[in-house]
């Protein structure tokens, strides 16, 4: 029983720390334990887990204080396997903690300079995809290259890297108003919207909604709780980077570039999943179903965007994604995640939250507050598409 309990308290901190949200964890541990005969209740937050194992006898309970969580889908595909081989008993528990301790030693997929680039390249195609031009789409990818440098930077400075969303955000705007001066005018609100596309907590924010929905009240408010703060953040960097470039005389150029041809959107849509590979430290093998995915959910949300009918076109969005996401999950046995994670980003309302943040700066009141509710209102559309999703197609496996 000993050999049990290390293993599954091994196990449910590895899964924690590869950015499994509570729910998911909660449900894979409880299925594992039923099918190695061990009676364990579990309780997940961002940042603790509890572990509860109980016998005739006795009781007692494991409390883990755990690092902040990062997406790993190559650990996360290890970890669906090694778990399908426990529950099919196709392991003993030994060989399985010895397979577990190797994926927790997996060293680094990618170097700096790919996650550099791969950023660069996500953000240039978002700016092509939100429907910006040759300008939008150089300076957004000139903002991400910088934010993915100023990042690695950070790495080398633990205390400093709690304001990287502050410093990002104050260079994003302020490059972006300063281009002006050399590039014309262009759409600073897509440049910087696609820049800043990884640092907007929309997908936290979706993901708290969700855990709410879930019945992880501690969990999903703390994960929100977080989301705010980031926003907060950004909105303190886009109001020192708004008083930065008044500083300076920006007469705008007047360059124009051509107009971007439409075939470029079918280029944007293939490279984007390509930076998700890298961001999410995903094989390369898994890059054909990230590019279903992103396909999914692109053209469903501009099909139902068409039809004017608001914050619905994201709960139909979500339901057709989640559909396809959980199908593709249950017939090439492959976790969910990996799946539904890049499509959810297409989808998630960062982007509304980053327009609602930068109409309160402006003093822009009751633009702000309405667009802040237009976000909430689309996060609990996703939401409520996923769990409908769930509902039609239930997944036969935890994550």
């Amino acid at each position: 029983m000993k050999d049990k309990e290390n293993f599954i308290i091994s196990l449910a901190e590895t899964i924690h720390n590869n950015g499994i949200p509570a729910h998911r964890l909660e449900k894979t541990m409880k299925m594992i334990c039923n099918s190695i005969n061990v009676n364990a209740d579990f309780s997940a937050t961002p940042e603790i887990l509890l572990i509860s194992f109980s016998t005739d006898t006795i009781s007692k309970t494991h409390m883990i204080k755990c690092k902040s969580s990062e997406l790993n889908f190559e650990k996360m595909t290890l970890l669906d396997q090694l778990i399908q081989k426990v529950m099919n008993c196709e392991l003993s528990i030994n060989a399985a903690k010895v397979e577990l301790d190797n994926i927790n030693r997996l060293p680094k997929r990618y170097g700096p300079i790919i996650n550099i680039i791969s950023i660069a390249l996500s953000t240039s195609s978002a700016a092509c995809l939100f429907g910006g031009g040759w300008a939008e789409i150089l300076i957004s990818g000139i903002i991400g290259f910088m934010i993915g440098v100023l990042s690695e930077f950070l790495t080398f400075f633990p205390n400093l890297s709690r304001l990287a969303v502050l410093f990002c955000s104050t260079f994003a705007i302020f490059f972006a108003k300063w281009s002006k001066v050399w590039i014309g005018d262009y759409s600073i609100e897509i440049a910087t919207i696609t820049g800043m596309i990884l640092l907007i907590p929309g997908f936290s924010l979706s993901l708290s909604v969700t855990e709410l929905a879930n019945g992880h009240a501690q969990s999903g408010t703390i994960r929100f709780s977080n989301a705010l703060v980031t926003f907060v953040m950004i909105a303190v960097g886009i109001g020192l980077g708004n008083q930065l470039s008044d500083q300076f005389i920006s007469t705008p150029s007047f360059v124009h570039f051509p107009q971007i041809p439409k075939w470029m959107s079918y280029i944007a849509i293939t490279i984007v999943p390509a930076g998700f590979v890298v961001l999410f430290k995903a094989q390369i093998k898994h890059y054909h179903w990230m590019l279903f995915s992103c396909f999914t959910s692109y053209y469903s949300i501009s099909y139902f965007s068409s039809f004017n009918i608001g914050e619905l076109s994201v709960f139909f969005a979500a339901f057709s994604l989640g559909i396809v996401s959980n199908s593709l999950s249950r017939l090439v046995k492959q976790p969910v995640t990996l799946m539904l994670v890049p499509g959810i980003i297409l989808l998630v309302p960062g982007s509304i939250g980053f327009k609602s943040i930068t109409a309160l700066v402006n003093d822009q009141t009751l633009n702000g507050i309405e667009s802040a509710f237009s976000t909430l209102l689309a996060a609990a559309s996703l939401t409520a598409g996923l769990l409908f999703s769930n509902m039609i197609i239930r997944l036969n496996r935890g994550f």
